[in-house]
């Protein structure tokens, strides 16, 4: 992976594929340690409306090209969730400003 952070200056850490598993169960993929993550609803990407749901679902399998992929993952979650809770703690405080 080698060129992609050349071209667009991001490094991957996962790739993901989709299976039809009314086509195939992925063996190629589990076999080369591809780990599936669960099923999608089956909308498609052209249903805006939300009327093809469950009609196609496909298995959702990734793969981790960085070696601590799953490390920086939980670092990016824990983040997340401390500026969520860093916001929040802001709009509480100036509600209260307000308030007063």
């Amino acid at each position: 992976m080698v060129d992609w952070p050349r071209r667009y200056k991001l490094e991957p850490w996962l790739v993901e594929t989709l299976v039809d598993p009314r086509r195939h169960h992925g063996g190629c993929y589990r076999a080369a340690n591809w780990v599936a993550l669960g099923d999608t609803s089956g909308r498609g990407r052209m249903d805006r409306h939300g009327r093809r749901a469950g009609e196609a679902p496909k298995t959702v399998l990734v793969y981790a090209v960085a070696r601590d992929a799953q490390r920086r993952l939980r670092a990016l979650r824990q983040s997340s969730r401390l500026r969520r809770s860093r916001n929040a703690v802001v709009r509480d405080a100036q509600r209260r400003l307000r308030e007063s």
